[in-house]
């Protein structure tokens, strides 16, 4: 996560920047007219080669989102088309691709918005109108931003290769940072040393003070409290793998069995519409020994992990749980998309399609098209497909975060096979 927060913020201006400020025919005729134009300023030309790179950098945060959404949404379509169709293995391979496309777009692009929030509420454009606090820190941003950075690095790189004397301007403050160095004899690294040890003991008086003051011991109530919720979020979390565990193939094969009966409930929904209905199909869903009847499975363990998911997500331990699963990529996933439809144990059920959730759904949508008149029945009825195929693709997308991140949690939780042994070797070395 860090490497990919890290790769976000630098991975495209560099690579934005390389043909405009550094390399290539673009990048040498760009610097000419600029010193054509500018001359020799360095403010002026930094300032100019960072306002080209903001520009080119808005162009692509406002086309490369819309163009991996438009992906996204063909793949997605190409998704419920597979289960309509009962093809589990195509919806999962819509599904992969989604979270690629994903990944991608995370890694390709920001993060800048340039969407407001609109509201016709006088109360809240007061608490969200712009102060001069935040005007000044977004302005100190972009000083201390990458684009700042590489626009000053072209700048410095065109004038020494241009203008002898900010060549010799440089080279000057680079000798004269070197002379006062502490290494470059021997006299100068006893003056450091002896300035070293004659701060330390001021130092240690400081550190003293810190730790036997009163605020250094609530501090220290405080992070034993956080020390012991950190460890009930780490065995949590380890109960949750578990669980996962225990119930992730029964959570495919009964998917599996909805994908491959998705027809048959839908014509069932549609027949029994048809024969207002009847007495006859209301109790079908009851009967799994008959040829019309559903093997909705009911899943072990949900309403335990629907209460560890809950309890993770308390504001006891809210922020404990985010900086454990910011860690890995696969937790911070779930943990950000899954943990909503995890929560509630209703919510669980009907995203995993156990029998008494179908129940519900079954009986809801019946009562619902009794209701109906025969001119909006067609209509309806394809609503109520278009939910079913939403909702299993949903379902899925949640199996496939679970699954990732039993594989997150796993390299988190335990220690691989070369790990314990170089724990073996360091404890032998001791």
């Amino acid at each position: 996560m860090r490497l990919q927060f890290i790769l976000r913020k630098f991975l495209i201006p560099v690579v934005l920047s390389v043909p405009i400020l550094f390399w290539g025919p673009v990048a040498t005729m760009n610097h000419a007219h600029m010193v054509r134009l500018l001359g020799n300023n360095f403010f002026l030309l930094s300032s100019l080669g960072f306002l080209e790179l903001v520009i080119l950098l808005i162009g692509w945060e406002l086309s490369v989102p819309k163009l991996i959404q438009k992906l996204d949404g063909y793949v997605t379509a190409s998704g419920h088309n597979a289960v309509r169709q009962g093809d589990a293995r195509k919806a999962m391979l819509a599904i992969r691709i989604e979270r690629g496309l994903y990944r991608v777009s995370r890694l390709l692009t920001l993060g800048w918005s340039f969407r407001y929030y609109e509201t016709h509420c006088d109360v809240c454009k007061g608490l969200t109108c712009w102060s001069l606090n935040e005007g000044i820190k977004r302005v100190c941003r972009l000083l201390f931003s990458v684009p700042a950075f590489l626009s000053i690095v072209s700048t410095c790189l065109a004038l020494w290769s241009n203008d002898p004397g900010f060549a010799g301007r440089i080279d000057g403050v680079l000798s004269s940072f070197k002379d006062n160095l502490w290494w470059n004899g021997p006299d100068n690294a006893l003056l450091w040393l002896s300035t070293m040890f004659a701060i330390m003991p001021a130092v240690s008086v400081l550190i003293y003070v810190y730790l036997h003051s009163q605020k250094r011991e609530v501090r220290r109530i405080i992070d034993g409290e956080m020390l012991s919720r950190r460890k009930e979020v780490v065995l949590l979390f380890r109960k949750l793998l578990l669980l996962f565990d225990r119930n992730i193939y029964d959570i495919c094969v009964n998917f599996d069995y909805v994908i491959n009966n998705y027809s048959i409930y839908v014509r069932d929904q549609l027949d029994c519409a048809k024969n207002d209905c009847g007495s006859g199909c209301n109790d079908c869903y009851e009967l799994p020994g008959r040829s019309g009847g559903y093997m909705f499975a009911e899943l072990n363990s949900l309403s335990e992990m629907s209460d560890i998911v809950s309890r993770l997500s308390s504001d006891e331990l809210e922020g404990f749980t985010r900086a454990f699963a910011w860690r890995d990529e696969a937790v911070w996933n779930l943990y950000v998309e899954g943990f909503l439809w995890l929560s509630p144990v209703g919510s669980v059920e009907a995203r995993f399609f156990t029998k008494s959730a179908m129940k519900k759904r079954i009986a809801n949508s019946r009562e619902f098209l009794r209701r109906v008149s025969n001119r909006a029945l067609e209509r309806y009825l394809v609503n109520i497909e278009e939910s079913l195929v939403a909702d299993i693709y949903s379902g899925l997308r949640l199996v496939y975060l679970i699954e990732r991140s039993r594989s997150g949690l796993r390299r988190y939780l335990y220690a691989t096979p070369a790990e314990r042994l170089m724990q073996k070797v360091v404890k032998r070395d001791k």
